[in-house]
């Protein structure tokens, strides 16, 4: 395993170096997983952001609620949220508990 990290390592610096988003998990046992990211913010893709919520997820239930809590907050533009009810506009003043992660 310590080949991979330095090898993750190296690739990671060249990404940071280069403004490049990167994201890269390994699964290095039954319950232990290893994730490297950076400049995830400069992606225009949605796809990097659920990435990283995902890596701290682990139930869907727990992802999903971090989908749904920031769509509350920032608006979104998914068929099944609007289905779901979450308005594509956020309010001014969200009328419900939003639990923003880190």
């Amino acid at each position: 395993m310590e080949e991979i990290q330095e090898a993750l390592d190296r690739l990671a610096s060249l990404c940071a170096d280069r403004g490049l988003p990167m994201f890269c998990t390994i699964q290095e046992s039954q319950t232990a997983f290893n994730t490297t990211y950076v400049h995830l913010e400069k992606s225009p893709w949605e796809k990097m952001k659920h990435m990283k919520m995902l890596h701290k997820s682990w139930r869907f239930d727990d992802f999903m609620e971090q989908v749904i809590d920031e769509a509350r907050v920032d608006g979104h533009d998914s068929l099944v949220l609007q289905a779901m009810g979450i308005p594509k506009v956020p309010l001014r003043i969200p009328a419900y508990p939003v639990r923003r992660r880190a």
